[in-house]
């Protein structure tokens, strides 16, 4: 028996394995991740803020204007009701008038841009609520395809699990102790395969008679550098 050959097909069923675990745990911290959610809703109350600010803004605004026709209403109705008939009194009532009207063209301009700005912060905010909901509608579906892509590999675990320990009772406990210790150290991957002079992971260059060795279906023939175990196909 080929004993490198067959801790490198273990390897391939070990590594398979490495990979749909490693894609469980992304899927696990994908769905637990609401960073994106959450700082959706901090925006969201921001921008609810701003809108309650500036709507707050248009009500003051809106008061001061309504105030004003009101003084002016009543210096018109003073003004032209007759009963005044003192030529200075009524020059002050005109003068009066005059600033009353040129004050509230300043609040009106003053009211039109607190409205320009409530309408800005309400279609930010509306457009804020929008993107909200969709993006909560497209994490749904994206986590729902992620789970069911979790339970499928679930069942590809479960499915390949026993043949890969039935498969590791073939080998001696010596040697799927030095593969298993090896695949800790080396990030998964014990068994490389040898072609030429030197180890194809560390790159260290081997003696003619290490790599004679290397070839032999019967040892176990290890990198002096790496620990990686050779496989010659």
């Amino acid at each position: 028996m080929n004993i490198s050959k067959q801790l490198f097909e273990l390897q391939k069923i070990d590594l398979q394995l490495d990979e749909w675990k490693a894609r469980q745990i992304q899927i696990k911290t994908i769905l637990a991740d609401d960073s994106k959610i959450k700082s959706s809703e901090k925006e969201i109350k921001t921008l609810e803020a701003k809108l309650a600010e500036a709507e707050k803004e248009l009500k003051i605004a809106e008061y001061e204007v309504n105030e004003q026709i009101g003084r002016i209403k009543i210096n018109e109705g003073r003004l032209y009701g007759g009963k005044i008939n003192s030529p200075k009194e009524l020059e002050d009532l005109q003068m009066e008038s005059a600033a009353f009207k040129k004050r509230l063209a300043a609040l009106e301009d003053t009211q039109l841009d607190y409205m320009m700005k409530f309408e800005d912060a309400d279609a930010n905010h509306n457009k804020s609520v929008d993107a909200h909901s969709a993006l909560i509608s497209d994490t749904d579906i994206e986590h729902k395809q992620l789970q069911i892509e979790f339970e499928n590999l679930e069942g590809k675990i479960k499915e390949l699990k026993p043949q890969r320990d039935a498969f590791s009772q073939s080998f001696d406990p010596d040697h799927l102790k030095i593969y298993e210790e090896i695949r800790v150290k080396r990030k998964g991957v014990a068994v490389v395969e040898f072609t030429d002079k030197s180890c194809p992971a560390c790159g260290v260059m081997l003696t003619s008679s290490q790599g004679q060795l290397a070839r032999s279906p019967s040892t176990i023939t290890q990198c002096e550098t790496c620990s990686r175990i050779f496989y010659t196909n």
